[in-house]
């Protein structure tokens, strides 16, 4: 009878004690809950959130002041990007992403660039493409000897690669991109979605979303977009002209 009690009471206390324990879990998520949720993107990730911007600067999407472009960054001839422009705007292509692409993110596929070059330039466009300068050695690239012919032509511009302590390091060749293309009012041609350089320069986003070009290869056709936007109101050729 004694040792009846004793686990009555035993139980009493362990239901007690899950009760309390159940109690405090539920307060810990709801004030959870009750928290401003925190923005994680992972790195696999590709996606850039809307950016918000006036009528004004959808109207005219090379509108950018110098001043916003970075202090690393200085153009001698162009006083304001607000400037009126007209005809074909400049084409600036990521050489590294245009060349993974061609190369099914297998190899680098100098021949992909090459390609992409062809089609602005047959346009009438200004093209430069950029490619670190450690690929012009050879074993780097599917072709050095076609990357170096691009580069005496100057439609492919080297970006710096350094070693220090015998170990090679490139400065982040997507800034070069994106900050040509600002100053200028240009297009970037990629499939990459600059993350990183909207987070450390948020006034470049408005060029990164709106001024950017998707190409796809389909062996060695090379396909746009005719809606770069997606809205089917924005055509190709509208897209790569100054308003």
């Amino acid at each position: 009878m004694v040792k009846q009690s004793h686990l009555k009471r035993e139980k009493e206390k362990l239901r007690k004690f899950i009760k309390k324990r159940l109690r405090e879990k539920c307060q810990i998520l709801y004030n959870t809950s009750q928290r401003k949720p925190i923005n994680r993107k992972e790195d696999n990730v590709e996606h850039i959130e809307p950016h918000k911007t006036d009528k004004k600067t959808r109207r005219n999407l090379s509108i950018i002041s110098l001043r916003h472009l970075g202090k690393n960054i200085y153009c001698p001839s162009i006083k304001s990007t607000r400037k009126k422009r007209r005809g074909l705007r400049p084409i600036y292509i990521d050489g590294s992403n245009i060349a993974f692409s061609h190369g099914q993110n297998e190899r680098f596929s100098v021949r992909g660039i090459q390609i992409c070059i062809d089609y602005f330039r047959r346009r009438g466009h200004e093209v430069k493409a950029f490619v670190p300068h450690f690929r012009l050695r050879k074993g780097e690239t599917t072709d050095a000897a076609l990357l170096q012919s691009l580069v005496d032509k100057k439609l492919v511009i080297t970006t710096p690669t350094l070693y220090i302590e015998n170990q090679r390091r490139n400065p982040y060749d997507d800034w070069y991109i994106v900050q040509s293309a600002a100053a200028t009012g240009g297009i970037i041609v990629s499939r990459d979605n600059f993350r990183d350089i909207v987070r450390w320069n948020p006034n470049l986003r408005p060029v990164i979303e709106n001024r950017r070009l998707v190409p796809t290869f389909v062996g060695d056709i090379l396909i746009f977009p005719v809606d770069p936007h997606g809205n089917r109101k924005n055509d190709l050729e509208t897209f790569l002209r100054y308003n």
